[in-house]
């Protein structure tokens, strides 16, 4: 299907009108990365190559965005795959721009960006993020989504509508050492439990320009980018249930967003804000099914697949989790010009539950969950276990991040140099006021005008007797503090 493309792609080159336009750009990124704690090599993917390309018209154009993803052969010694690729192919996006009096067309697999704030808006739910780039900035971290998207202009007045027939999830690390966040479970694929056959998603922004401020609405309608634990059904030999067998099920709630942007500006400072109120429903009200045949037994905190269904044709309990929640994001940024020309960027996050209710958790001493073998059922709340699936990717650090960044240009423009900060606000009963932190500092060189030579280094700190113990984010980070170099070509 790719060189289809391709060679449709080359074929309406050949056969253009000589109005038509071919701009191609993008960049090469030859990366190194090592932790500072032994200065080994910290092997996740990275994209090598970024190219963009557009054809067409001023009108009509095709838009695409190629990147090729690079991460270190596991295996080096050929020994269990003799292949020599250590690379992959991403058609990051593809899709007609059409451009009318009406507005502006955009239909295939795109990235659309919402949101008054830089980054970690959480209004910009459209796209799915992949985690591997989490700490990147803008697209980078975002997956393209096969949908429609139709802006409307009126004067100072904008109305975008976007539509996708696909629930989009996102690309999360499962069972990657090298990724510094770990999950704590990792369902089968038939362990996702979706009835849903139509999982549409849609949205709309409205948007209004003024002489000293913006303002924002939007509305989105879609399904968790992230799986929830939906419920647990239990099965027998007939009438006997001396041997237990469990199907447990994982789904993805049904999500609506509602948020507010503004975007305030005069000559001193910019100050922008976003909020965003989430509710969302567990849809998977009934999970009975067929016995699968197969069951997860916690050893260690890994699951052990066992294929056996010999006898097992009665369903004795059915216990799906019904999940209902409402829960906000806000980020509010700042922006300010100080002194011998540095910019200050910074930004404070915030999440709440407002919310939140579920069905009791189905464990009793008769029917034992074996997911969740090594539990205090008897102080267990199913609150506490609660993942929010859209909005600001933060929410799995903390409730309340502060983030600072510094920029200087020096050098004629040749030299920037940036300090960034990351600070969990949030309130665990430490002595400590910031318990965990990632810093970094960071140089950019333009070695040639287009040639730049990028260094830095990242520290992430946490509080030794964190009452989350080994479980607290920060400090499940630490051995991703690290030093890296690049080399980028601009083409």
């Amino acid at each position: 299907m790719r060189w289809r493309i391709i060679l449709l792609f080359i074929t309406s080159i050949l056969i253009g009108e000589p109005s038509e336009r071919l701009n191609i750009n993008g960049h090469i990124d030859f990366n190194y990365i090592s932790r500072l704690s032994d200065y080994s090599i910290i092997n996740l993917p990275y994209r090598l190559v970024s190219i963009k390309a557009n054809y067409g018209s001023k009108n009509l154009l095709l838009q695409s965005s190629i990147a090729i993803e690079h991460q270190i052969r596991r295996n080096t010694d050929f020994l269990v795959n003799t292949s020599p690729t250590d690379f992959f192919w991403d058609l990051r996006e593809l899709y007609l721009f059409w451009e009318s009096k009406l507005g502006i067309l955009k239909i295939g697999k795109q990235i659309c960006s919402w949101g008054a704030v830089d980054d970690n808006s959480p209004l910009d739910v459209v796209n799915p993020l992949d985690y591997y780039y989490l700490f990147s900035s803008g697209t980078e971290r975002k997956l393209a989504t096969f949908s429609a998207n139709f802006d409307i202009y009126q004067n100072n007045t904008r109305l975008n509508l976007v539509f996708s027939p696909i629930h989009n999830t996102n690309r999360i690390p499962i069972n990657d050492p090298e990724f510094p966040i770990e999950l704590p479970l990792v369902p089968e694929s038939l362990q996702i439990f979706s009835p849903q056959k139509t999982p549409n998603e849609y949205g709309l922004l409205l948007s209004q320009k003024f002489s000293f401020a913006d303002i924002s609405f939007a509305y989105f309608n879609g399904f968790d980018r992230i799986y929830n634990f939906t419920g647990v059904n239990t099965w027998g030999q007939g009438s006997s249930l001396n041997v237990p067998r469990f199907d447990i099920l994982f789904g993805y709630r049904k999500t609506e967003m509602f948020g507010y942007g503004l975007s305030f500006f005069n000559d001193f400072f910019t100050i922008r804000a976003d909020f965003g109120l989430f509710r969302t429903k567990d849809v998977n009200n009934k999970i009975n099914r067929n016995y699968p045949g197969y069951l997860y037994i916690s050893s260690q905190g890994k699951y052990v697949e066992i294929f056996e269904s010999f006898g097992y044709d009665s369903l004795h309990f059915s216990f799906p989790m019904n999940e209902k929640a409402e829960y906000s994001q806000t980020t509010l940024q700042l922006e300010a010009e100080l002194p011998f020309s540095i910019s200050l960027t910074g930004q404070l996050f915030l999440y709440d539950t407002k919310s939140y209710r579920s069905d009791s958790l189905p464990v009793s001493d008769d029917i034992p969950l074996p997911v969740l073998d090594d539990m205090d059922f008897s102080q267990l709340n199913p609150k506490n276990f609660f993942t929010p699936g859209m909005g600001v990717p933060l929410a799995i650090l903390s409730n309340r991040i502060g983030l600072i960044n510094l920029e200087k240009i020096t050098g004629g423009a040749q030299l920037k140099i940036a300090f960034s900060a990351m600070l969990d606000l949030d309130s665990y009963n430490t002595k400590e006021k910031i318990p965990g932190s990632l810093l970094s500092v960071k140089s950019e060189y333009n070695v040639y005008d287009n040639v730049v030579w990028v260094t830095s280094i990242t520290r992430i700190k946490s509080v030794k007797n964190h009452p989350n113990g080994p479980e607290y984010r920060f400090k499940m980070m630490e051995d991703f503090s690290h030093f890296q170099m690049q080399i980028k070509y601009f083409f």
